[in-house]
């Protein structure tokens, strides 16, 4: 695939060298351009409709931040990454709104390329354009407000613990995401991924929704949306594919899954709801309607209204935050029809979503 990537960097001799080893990687076939500023940058995207950008952050006269949240606002369907030699903790907090991922000086130019690439081949299966600016052009979920103000209290108060805020994160669909997407979103020469999403969720610790909160890049959904768009039934029907999925667990039914991730998967399932609720409210109004009118289910209405669903959108947006394949899959493919060779997980999860709609 031949897709269209710009970096911007002032310094020459970084870009010299980016032109010089991308070469020898995938990268070799796509159509690469190379600025020295954010300025140079915002010219260029007008006058070529690129796939994805890769910033510096500082820069003289508009900065790598400054031109991602431009980027963002003008083009959501691009991919947007930084490539900088700095980022202390609260700038992170900064960038992860604008981002899809940050890479440290010096980065290896396979591992900047591969990263890249799988990021451009995600976008490339979202090929509706309404799915993909949703998912690029998300900033941050937001949260339920009773969350937002229970983390604001804990945050305030400097004798918490870790399992006080473990259980503000655990109660709250967006905040579990969010908190995830940090465990994934720097990629650095001295440390290894996750093993998986249960062991992302640990390292980073609760202590960083904390950090989140302090840094201003969490918000609550608007007042009236709660009971509007019916989010306590999209909670509520979370914890009740979650306890489906434990009490399976328990009775040995799903060998081979790995019981943390499997819950994780259960609770953020239908994240993509969230996302649409945010994004798009007033169609997704149309879709609540729809599916009273007609007595349709939500996905067979957001079929009819959007041309996609929740699934894809959940599970095109935790792909996109790095999150492992096999769970964006099950996420993603929740309310597909089972196949010979679908995992465990994907099996176990549309097993317990289907469990617990039966049940209400």
């Amino acid at each position: 695939m031949s897709w269209r990537v710009l970096f911007a960097d002032d310094e020459p001799r970084v870009l010299e060298t980016l032109a010089n080893t991308l070469k020898h990687t995938k990268a070799k076939d796509w159509e690469l351009h190379f600025v020295e500023d954010g300025t140079a940058a915002m010219i260029a995207m007008a006058q070529v409709p690129f796939d994805a950008l890769v910033a510096d952050l500082r820069m003289p006269g508009m900065d790598g931040l400054d031109l991602l949240h431009s980027t963002a606002v003008r083009y959501p369907g691009m991919v947007r990454l930084v490539l900088s030699g700095f980022a202390p903790t609260l700038s992170v907090f900064g960038i992860l709104s604008h981002a899809h991922g940050f890479f440290a000086k010096p980065c290896d130019p396979i591992v900047l390329a591969d990263a890249v690439g799988r990021k451009l081949s995600l976008r490339e299966k979202m090929n509706n354009d309404g799915l993909r600016n949703l998912v690029l052009g998300i900033e941050s979920l937001l949260l339920m407000p009773s969350t937002y103000s229970a983390l604001g209290k804990a945050v305030k108060k400097h004798s918490i613990s870790d399992e006080d805020l473990q259980d503000v994160v655990m109660s709250d669909i967006g905040l579990t995401a969010e908190v995830l997407r940090m465990a994934y979103f720097a990629v650095r020469p001295d440390a290894k991924p996750p093993e998986s999403a249960a062991a992302a969720l640990s390292s980073v610790g609760p202590a960083q929704a904390a950090g989140m909160y302090a840094a201003g890049v969490l918000h609550p959904f608007p007042d009236g949306a709660v009971e509007i768009f019916g989010i306590d039934d999209i909670l509520q029907h979370s914890f009740q594919v979650s306890s489906v999925v434990v009490a399976r667990l328990q009775e040995g039914q799903d060998a081979g899954v790995g019981p943390r991730d499997a819950v994780l998967a259960a609770f953020l399932h239908d994240v993509g709801k969230l996302a649409i609720i945010e994004a798009m409210p007033e169609r997704y109004q149309h879709v609540i309607k729809l599916c009273k009118e007609e007595d349709l289910d939500c996905f067979e209405a957001e079929r009819r209204v959007l041309g996609w669903t929740h699934a894809e959108a959940g599970g095109y947006l935790l792909a996109l935050w790095g999150l492992p394949e096999e769970l964006t899959d099950a996420v993603l493919r929740h309310h597909d029809p089972l196949e010979a060779g679908a995992s465990p997980l994907r099996r176990m999860l549309y097993e317990a979503d289907a469990t617990a709609h039966r049940r209400t």
